[in-house]
């Protein structure tokens, strides 16, 4: 599994990513490229890196333009992270949101535990970073969020942001260190208690992928 620095250097060789960023960096308007993240999906490790434009204006400020993404050898380069996600795995993340797989689980609750000891460990610099990225990546979600549900706690945003990037169910058992049965529940007590959705054909996913 390739690790962050082949993920940069994945980037650095592609030629298509080169040519239009290329096109981008013209006259008077710069390219920056934000920090790589490094998200788990799909049983393996995807790498998002946000590319910015700014001007040489004194009083400009970064404006999000592409999004990189890298999952093994596969690079995509696109406006948005959906796009991006849809070129490394030819339009099908392979994320899978989870809750059908979840209703009326009956497996035994030593087992939800056993397989989420695979602990997936997030720092507080990584969690800020998803968050911002989420929240460029799909139109300001973070600030809607939070203006429409001021109730929503931090903790509560960085899982939504998770959800929201079709993060699947064992990679967030994996992250929270909690059962799979657990990570139902959570969404279902987000989804209830801090959105005030009662529609029970309406899953925290559903919701989150339109909002």
């Amino acid at each position: 599994m390739p690790g962050p620095g082949q993920a940069q250097n994945n980037f650095n060789a592609s030629a298509d990513v080169s040519k239009e960023l290329n096109l981008l960096e013209s006259g008077s308007t710069n390219v920056q490229r934000g920090n790589l993240l490094t998200l788990p999906l799909g049983g393996g490790l995807v790498y998002v890196q946000p590319v910015y434009v700014k001007s040489s204006g004194s009083t400009s400020f970064p404006l999000l333009k592409k999004v990189l993404v890298a999952f093994g050898d596969q690079v995509g380069f696109a406006d948005t992270l959906d796009e991006a996600l849809d070129q490394v795995f030819g339009g099908d993340s392979g994320a899978s949101a989870g809750d059908a797989e979840n209703v009326g689980d009956t497996t035994d609750d030593k087992q939800d535990e056993s397989a989420a000891n695979s602990k997936i460990v997030v720092t507080n610099t990584e969690w800020a970073e998803v968050i911002s990225v989420v929240n460029d990546a799909f139109d300001n979600f973070v600030v809607r969020l939070q203006q429409a549900y001021p109730s929503l706690g931090e903790k509560e945003i960085g899982f939504c942001c998770l959800v929201k990037i079709n993060v699947n169910i064992q990679d967030l058992s994996d992250i929270y260190c909690i059962s799979k049965a657990a990570i139902t529940k959570r969404k279902y007590r987000i989804k209830t208690d801090k959105l005030g959705i009662t529609d029970e054909n309406i899953s925290l996913d559903s919701f989150l992928k339109a909002f």
